[in-house]
């Protein structure tokens, strides 16, 4: 093994033995996933995915989550039976 792989490997048992690595890293995927997810959900119902941003901020995401429960979703019929979606008749 040459000198730069047994860097590379000691660099890497470092990092996986590390709790301060695992922690960041749970941070990361606590942060990035929900956001991720959002940003794909909410172009399908007609919203703009930067919306999705809101759920890096811990209180504001739970509120989003409420709003976005209750109101008419502009790509989805409402259950009334009617087929414009913005409510008015045509």
């Amino acid at each position: 093994m040459t000198e730069v792989e047994q860097y590379i490997y000691g660099f890497l048992l470092f990092l996986i033995s590390d709790p301060l690595t695992w922690i960041i890293f749970g941070l990361v995927v606590a942060i990035i996933l929900p956001i991720w997810t959002a940003m794909i959900i909410l172009p399908r119902a007609g919203f703009s995915p930067w919306w999705g941003l809101l759920n890096a901020l811990p209180i504001v995401s739970l509120v989003a989550v409420w709003v976005f429960a209750f109101v008419d979703w502009p790509n989805i019929p409402n259950r009334a039976g009617n087929e414009n979606p913005n409510g008015t008749e045509t």
